[in-house]
C-alpha cells in the first residue's frame, strides 16, 4: 500500500453511512472498498454495525486476509456521564482488543474540575485498562455541539501522563472551531495518534480534499514535521458518493 508523507491512509464507515444503515452495505463490503481504494486500513465503528458482536472475531480475520488494518472509533467518552456510559467505554476497548485495533478513538465528555479527584482517578483507571489490553486511546478534539478546544485536549493529555492516550487531531474540527490546526498539530506533537482528515465547504459540511476551503498545504506541511509516522483517516460524509470522495481525496493526497 502507498504511503503519503508521514503516513497511511484509512477509509471511514463514515462515507458509507447511508448504505451501511439502508442494510445496502455490510462491514464485509467496506472491508471490499478499502482494497478497492488500496487503503492500508478501515476505521470501523460500533454504532452504525449493529451485528458487531457476531461479527467481531470474523472481520479481523476477513481484513487481514485482504490485508487491511482496523482501528476503531466509537461515541463513547473519557469522562462518561453515568455508570451505564461507563460500562460502555469498557466494552469498547475490548472490541478494539479483540478486533486487533491499535487504536480507539472516543470523545472527552465533560471534563470533570480539578478538584473531582474521583472522575480523574477514573479516567486513568480507564487508560490502564486500555493499555493492558494494547489498546491506545484517541481523545478526539469533538463531540457534543461544538468541537472541543486545542486549550480542553492538551489539559487532559498533561494530567494523565500516561503514552496510551493521546489524541486523534481532527482538522474539520479545528477548523470549525476556528482553530489553527498547524499549531494545533505543533502543540500536541508526539501525543497525536492519529488524523480526521477531510475538507470543509462554505456550509460547513465536510467533503473530499480539495473539495472545500480548509488551507490543507499548510495542515499537511505541519503535520509532515512531527516524528512519529501518522494514521490519515478520510473521515468525510459519502452522501450517497462514498467512491467518488475517497477517489478525489486519494488523488489529492498523491498530488501533495
Amino acid at each position: 500500500m502507498k504511503k503519503y508523507g508521514k503516513g497511511h491512509v484509512y477509509i471511514s464507515m463514515a462515507q458509507y453511512l447511508d448504505e451501511l444503515e439502508s442494510k445496502k452495505m455490510n462491514a464485509w463490503d467496506f472491508i471490499d472498498k478499502a482494497v478497492f481504494h488500496e487503503a492500508f486500513g478501515v476505521e470501523l465503528r460500533r454504532e452504525p454495525w449493529p451485528e458487531y458482536k457476531e461479527q467481531l472475531v470474523h472481520i479481523k480475520e476477513y481484513a487481514a486476509q485482504r490485508n487491511i488494518k482496523i482501528v476503531f472509533a466509537t461515541n463513547s467518552t473519557l469522562f462518561p456521564r453515568n455508570e451505564e456510559n461507563e460500562k460502555l467505554l469498557y466494552h469498547d476497548i475490548d472490541i478494539a482488543a479483540i478486533i486487533g485495533a491499535p487504536l480507539l478513538r472516543v470523545f472527552p465528555g465533560k471534563k470533570p474540575d480539578e478538584n473531582e479527584l474521583l472522575s480523574w482517578e477514573k479516567a486513568k483507571a480507564t487508560i490502564s485498562y486500555a493499555q493492558s489490553k494494547g489498546v491506545k486511546i484517541a481523545l478526539e478534539n469533538g463531540g457534543g455541539n461544538l468541537p472541543s478546544k486545542l486549550s480542553f485536549i492538551k489539559s487532559v493529555l498533561d494530567k494523565i501522563q500516561n503514552p496510551t492516550l493521546g489524541t486523534n487531531l481532527d482538522i474539520g474540527n479545528y477548523f470549525l472551531g476556528n482553530q489553527d490546526i498547524a499549531s494545533a498539530a505543533g502543540e500536541l506533537k508526539d501525543r497525536i495518534i492519529c488524523t480526521h482528515i477531510k475538507d470543509i465547504d462554505t456550509e460547513k459540511n465536510s467533503t473530499y480534499l480539495g473539495g472545500g476551503i480548509i488551507s490543507l498545504p499548510g495542515v499537511f506541511e505541519a503535520l509532515d514535521t512531527l516524528s512519529e509516522e501518522l494514521i490519515y483517516i478520510f473521515e468525510f460524509d459519502g452522501n450517497g458518493q462514498g467512491d467518488m470522495r475517497i477517489r478525489k481525496s486519494m488523488e489529492y493526497m498523491g498530488l501533495r
